[in-house]
Formats: structure tokens, sequence, C-alpha cells
């Protein structure tokens, strides 16, 4: 697979298929595999694709991957090594840069043995380890370690971290203790925001009532423009609410 004229993916190895003869049902797949991808340098670009958010993706990414067993249950071993990465996240105004990832792979386990990266003036690290079960992520074992590694970085807010996480259970049922210390950090909301004065305009899609009778009275004299204007429609399906919420905004008296 040739990402473009110096990024490159490989695959070779076997894998007995039994296709059959005419009229006999096939076998399907026969034996073990024993397959290796393997590339030496690819572009990370690609990764941009998994959010928006994340911009200008660069390094080297290199995968060196057996997979052997079992067609339907392959064990795959090897490495994948990620140097020299550069990124930029959009919406926190960050450029990380340094970012080096070094992830080898076992039928049982993820076992992050180097993981660095830059922000700021500050640097990031961890290792660990996320355990797998049928290619799914199962449990976590990763330890982060802050200093004054820049978090956000954008007109309004700036706050770097140090300090250190360790995680640990499941996916479903995290558990994450240590400590974090901002520093470096500034806060200039913009005010204009709060300033805006008055309730929120009304939603035209809804309607309050204090009694049966109003709504019903609303209902009638909505239906009678309608039907002067040439349109029929459809009353909206609401009771007699004390309060309403909608859009985050309480309506009522």
């Amino acid at each position: 697979l040739q990402q473009d004229a110096s990024h490159a993916l490989s695959a070779k190895g076997g894998l007995p298929i039994y296709l059959g003869w005419e009229g006999e049902k096939s076998r399907s797949v026969l034996g073990e595999a024993d397959l290796r991808i393997h590339s030496e340098s690819l572009s990370p670009a690609f990764l941009g694709l998994l959010s928006k958010d994340v911009q200008e993706i660069k390094g080297n990414l290199s995968v060196d991957i057996l997979l052997r067993g079992r067609f339907d249950a392959l064990a795959p071993k090897g490495k994948i090594e990620l140097q020299g990465g550069q990124a930029r996240v959009k919406n926190l105004g960050l450029s990380l840069t340094d970012m080096d990832l070094q992830v080898g792979v076992a039928p049982e386990a993820l076992h992050v043995t180097r993981l660095s990266a830059r922000s700021g003036e500050g640097m990031l690290t961890g290792n660990g380890k996320l355990g797998l079960r049928n290619y799914q992520i199962t449990t976590l074992g990763v330890t982060l370690n802050a200093d004054q590694f820049r978090v956000i970085h954008t007109r309004e807010y700036k706050a770097a971290v140090s300090g250190g996480l360790a995680s640990s259970g499941s996916l479903e049922k995290p558990f994450i203790k240590g400590a974090l210390k901002l520093v470096e950090s500034s806060l200039r909301p913009d005010l204009a925001a709060f300033r805006q004065r008055g309730p929120a305009p009304p939603d035209p899609t809804v309607v309050v009532a204090r009694s049966r009778d109003e709504l019903a009275s609303r209902q009638q004299r909505a239906a009678e423009r309608r039907n002067e204007r040439g349109h029929e429609g459809r009353d909206l399906p609401l009771g007699l609410l004390p309060h309403l919420r909608a859009g985050g905004v309480v309506v009522g008296e």
C-alpha cells in the first residue's frame, strides 16, 4: 500500500484457504495464518480524520506487527512507534511538538513503553499498559506526568498543569487518582456574553397557557387563521404546564 512517494505499508505472509470443487461446500480457512504488516515510515496525517479539531499532524510512524494463529483468533505481536510528532489542537489553541510514542503489541495487552510530548514550555510523559481481549481495550493502567504542560492557550484562557495522574479499572468504570496544579494561568473571559439584558427571545414553537380553556381558545383562533390563509396546520401537543423548559430556558408565568 503506497501512501505517497516516500511512505508505504506492506503485508506479507500466508493464509491457507480451501476453495473446494464445484458443488462441494467450502471449508473456508484451513490451518493457521502467518502475516507480517510492516512499514518503516508512514505519515500520521490520516489520524486527523478522527477529529476535525486536531490538525497539521506530522511525524514518522513505523509499524511492525506479526499476526499468527487461527484466522478468527489472530494473535498480534510487535510494535508501533511515532517519532518527531507534531499536531495543532485548534479549539484549545495548542501546538504539540516532540511527540514520541512507542507501543509494544501483544495478544493480551498494549504496553506503552514511551510517551512524551511538549506543549508551550512544558512536557508530558507517561507509560503503562492497556489490557486487550478480542482486540478490545478491557483494562487501564497508564500513568501520566506533567511539568508545566500547557493545556489551553486561547485569547480568553491560558493554563498549564504540573503533577501526575494514574489510571486503573476499565473503560466502563475508570478510576483516576493523582494531583494536578495549575501554573502560568490567566482568565480573561469575554464579558459581553454576560451583559445580555432581558429574557431570552420567545420560542415560536412553544405555547404556554394558564388553563385548558385558554389553551383551547388559542388553538381555535390559530386554526381559524390557518383556514383563512388556506393552509392546514397541526396544533402543538402541549397540555397545561405550569412551567415548561425549552432549550435551557424556563418558560412559565
